[in-house]
């Protein structure tokens, strides 16, 4: 897929709300992975990072409104979307994304 294939919507998407590939790759583990409750050192060990950086990078998706942080369980993650649109995003564009991050890594 190349980068001038991706829509609008979808650019429209990572440039609001995604910083950093690795950002991008949090939420596509939590998105691949609904059900599961994440640990913030599994999500460390799955990234190939440290805890500090992923720290950041959750902390950033619950700040720009993409993820929500579950309230009963902080130290846990898992894939909560804030808004419909995020859910509606997440079929239609994560799909996606995750192939541009397959070209560019």
């Amino acid at each position: 897929m190349a980068v001038d294939e991706i829509s609008e919507r979808i650019r429209r998407f990572i440039y609001l709300h995604i910083d950093s590939i690795e950002q991008l790759r949090v939420l596509l583990l939590l998105f691949r992975n609904p059900q599961r409750q994440w640990p913030l050192h599994e999500i460390t060990l799955e990234i190939c990072s440290v805890d500090s950086a992923i720290e950041k990078r959750l902390r950033d998706l619950y700040e720009r409104q993409v993820l929500r942080q579950d309230q009963n369980n902080t130290e846990l993650h898992v894939f909560l979307p804030f808004s419909p649109l995020v859910s509606e995003i997440k079929i239609t564009c994560l799909y996606h994304i995750q192939k541009l991050i397959l070209l560019t890594v």
